[in-house]
């Protein structure tokens, strides 16, 4: 299995073990969640550790965007 691409983001910010990805429309969160969850499955494969982050969650910002946890 192949590593899935993201939308392209708005934003973007790196954590030691995560990144979260700012979208403007829930459709492009939703969309990138399904690849961070991909994503995830196959680092979880190589034994990686996104300690209490979950990849693929989406959260809605203040300000109305959305921003989702990815590997």
């Amino acid at each position: 299995m192949s590593y899935m691409t993201y939308p392209e983001s708005i934003a973007a910010s790196n954590g030691c073990k995560v990144s979260w990805r700012t979208y403007e429309t829930r459709a492009e969160a939703e969309t990138c969640a399904l690849a961070a969850k991909h994503n995830a499955r196959l680092d979880e494969a190589l034994g990686y550790d996104f300690g209490f982050a979950t990849p693929g969650e989406i959260k809605e910002t203040k300000d109305g965007l959305f921003e989702v946890t990815t590997p």
